[in-house]
């Protein structure tokens, strides 16, 4: 499923069988996954983990190989793009 900034809220819903991808904000406050508890730790779980950097500087810390050439219909033209996948919490 691809949709405009305002669908980005579906991805909370947990719809089976879709992925959602939304524009995503230069200045977004990106998370790392937190880290798996430890046996006998006390207090509450984390949500979230580590801030990451802003969506430009993954892009410009992101490795050659990190990246894709994918073909996109943008106006009923195709065109090549570059994307950089990577899981995080926002």
């Amino acid at each position: 499923l691809v949709g405009d900034g305002a669908y980005a809220s579906l991805a909370k819903l947990g719809l089976p069988r879709t992925a959602v991808i939304s524009r995503l904000r230069r200045d977004a406050a990106l998370y790392d996954r937190p880290a798996p508890r430890q046996p006998g730790q006390r207090g509450r779980p984390r949500k979230k983990g580590d801030r990451l950097p802003a969506p430009p500087d993954l892009a410009a810390q992101a490795a050659p190989e990190q990246w894709q050439t994918v073909d996109v219909r943008i106006r009923a033209r195709t065109a090549q793009r570059l994307l950089l996948t990577r899981v995080v919490l926002w």
